[in-house]
């Protein structure tokens, strides 16, 4: 392989070794390494990566957003501009107007008490500098939101929290692109979305792209995401760009071993896989990096010449375009490993016994919205039902009605021989449906304690259960889910986000229910972490035959962990069965769209022809 020497544009976005450095008072942590970056007009790239190797960190310090407690070195080209060496006023024109920023939770972004319209012209301006008049500026707002896909002018004189999730991101992008900038950078804009929506919002970055020669940054943990809206991938591993291609090389082949990793941990959804593939460990805080390749202690292909000195990113021999961070690239094959598929469940896994949870023609309506209309359910003793569709269907609703969290407006829930709907239910009764059914939610930092221990919350649960031998149980809760024993005395700050998760799937077990509802569980995990997360929690299924209702927008999810799905449409079942069958035959209209809108491995999104 070759060192990689490449020209810098002048039009779009360029970085030049880009690096981020955390101050101390012990000294600097380096937290990204010599990133550079290269994004033509109308070109869209993604940046790829787990938690932690250091991708927002990236895309903020390129548009100068950082804390002051990190600093920058290198240089960032917007249009042929040095952005970083010009004055701060003159950076704070350019954002909006030359590069723009779109963030993952568009709550963050638009200010909860101001009109949409007005967030959205916020910074226009006439031909003479002066402010748009009143009307100037909702004529203006009604076009920019009809081009992100918003046809109804009233959206205008809405606020925010009146919005659905999507219609806030198409708003975040109507106020990001307003002044046409050079460059969108955006930061895991579909990560909390529905896969219909998710599609709905790549549709419109990508036309907007073509539209308006956009250099797109899209950064994002979602691989299919990746292939199916970007011309090229970069790929980031503890600070560093470990491989950058054109978005079909890097599926087909690889060079690096954490790519490949990724590859092979992302789950199908054409079948269920006997078992997803990890990556052993984490990825090293700063601070604890290791010397030479960083990937070295987590690489199956590793040899002590790995770690002897920092390896460079350099041109591969087969293609003037792809570089990758490896010393043995030029020696080993890295094509995608593909899992033996696991057997299909069968239709006779739900006919033995009575259900353990049985909904019956159940209504919820909250003020004028009906959130649940007319559904009926049954879960089966050692079974995974997945509760399936669009956010705003039901799940959620459906789900906190089935463990007694919300109360159905009419019809009948029953739990365990409990009748949940049958007037006040006595304290031995809802002892009961706990010892029954719990839950563990899409956020546990927001559900757990944060200045209490881990230990300290399971304890709680396992007194409730009556447990004796609070110390112990403790820790085989924690070994249960495959967290050291020592974990009993960190607090939930102090976690990564896969191991909280695993916090709130032990606390749940605390109780020793026969079913555990998993609301949105690896929706907001990293492709790795997420398969360790369902490959425990099949674990415990056989360990402890245990039940699940898996609540998920995510189809290649539902593939690997459930037997058979619910499909919710506006508060109604569309679709039930198997899932395989469901899956690969759909036969409701709005089924078909679900499956349809799934970004696939090939790189197929739909989406539309340049014109």
């Amino acid at each position: 392989m070759s060192q990689v020497t490449e020209a810098v544009p002048t039009a779009g976005l360029s970085t030049d070794a880009l690096s981020v450095w955390l101050r101390r008072a012990d000294g600097r942590r380096l937290i990204a390494e010599s990133i550079d970056l290269q994004v033509a007009p109308g070109e869209s790239i993604a940046i790829v990566g787990e938690s932690g190797s250091g991708k927002s960190v990236t895309a903020r310090a390129v548009l100068d957003l950082l804390p002051p407690e990190l600093v920058t070195e290198g240089d960032v080209s917007v249009g042929g501009v040095p952005f970083l060496r010009i004055g701060r006023a003159a950076r704070h024109r350019m954002r909006g107007s030359e590069i723009a920023f779109v963030m993952q939770d568009p709550f963050t972004m638009l200010n909860p008490v101001m009109k949409v319209g007005d967030q959205v012209t916020a910074a226009l301006r006439d031909a003479n500098g002066r402010p748009l008049s009143r009307a100037a500026r909702r004529a203006e707002a009604v076009a920019r939101l009809r081009e992100v896909g918003i046809t109804d002018p009233a959206v205008a004189d809405k606020y925010p929290f009146q919005l659905s999730g999507g219609m806030r991101q198409r708003v975040g992008i109507a106020a990001a692109i307003a002044e046409n900038p050079q460059v969108l950078v955006a930061d895991e804009p579909t990560t909390a979305l529905d896969v219909t929506t998710q599609r709905d919002v790549l549709l419109l970055l990508d036309r907007l792209r073509r539209t308006h020669e956009l250099g797109l940054v899209l950064i994002t943990h979602d691989l299919r995401v990746a292939f199916a809206t970007c011309d090229r991938v970069y790929v980031m591993y503890a600070g560093q760009i470990v491989e950058v291609a054109r978005s079909d090389v890097i599926r087909r082949a690889p060079r690096h071993p954490y790519t490949a990793a990724l590859l092979a941990a992302d789950p199908p959804l054409d079948h269920r896989m006997a078992r997803l593939r990890t990556i052993p460990g984490s990825v090293p805080a700063p601070g604890h990096r290791p010397g030479g390749c960083h990937f070295a202690p987590r690489c199956a292909f590793a040899l002590p010449a790995c770690s002897a000195a920092p390896v460079e990113l350099q041109l591969t021999d087969d293609d003037a375009d792809h570089r990758v961070r490896c010393v043995r690239a030029g020696e080993i094959t890295l094509e995608p490993p593909t899992a033996q598929p696991g057997p299909e469940p069968a239709a006779a896994l739900t006919t033995d016994g009575q259900p353990l949870v049985t909904v019956r023609d159940v209504r919820k309506v909250f003020r004028d919205k009906v959130a649940v209309d007319g559904v009926d359910i049954d879960v089966f003793a050692g079974e995974s039902v997945g509760l399936v569709g669009e956010s705003g269907s039901g799940k959620t609703t459906l789900a906190r009605m089935i463990v007694g969290l919300t109360r159905p407006t009419s019809g009948t829930v029953e739990v365990g021989g409990v009748e949940l709907t049958a007037g006040a239910l006595s304290k031995e009764q809802w002892a009961a449906v706990r010892g029954t059914v719990q839950m563990a939610f899409q956020d546990p930092y927001s559900t757990l304690n944060p200045t209490r221990t881990i230990g300290s919350t399971l304890r709680e649960g396992l007194r409730l259960a009556g447990v004796d031998d609070l110390e112990e149980r403790t820790a085989e809760l924690l070994e249960r889910v495959g967290l050291p024993a020592t974990y009993a005395q960190r607090r939930p700050g102090q976690l990564s986000g896969g191991e909280r998760q695993r916090v709130a799937i032990a606390r749940a077990l605390s109780r020793s229910p026969r079913i555990v509802v998993c609301d949105e569980v690896v929706s907001a995990l990293d492709v790795s972490v997420q398969a360790h997360i369902l490959n425990l929690l099949r674990d415990l299924q056989a360990d402890l035959g245990l039940t699940y209702v898996f609540i998920t927008h995510d189809l290649a999810v539902v593939r690997q962990i459930t037997d058979r799905v619910y499909v919710l449409n506006h508060g109604k079942v569309v679709e039930s069965g198997l899932t395989s069958e469901v899956l690969d035959r759909p036969r409701h209209d709005y089924t078909r769209r679900l499956v349809a809108s799934v970004p696939q491995a090939d790189g197929v999104l739909g989406l539309p022809e340049p014109r």
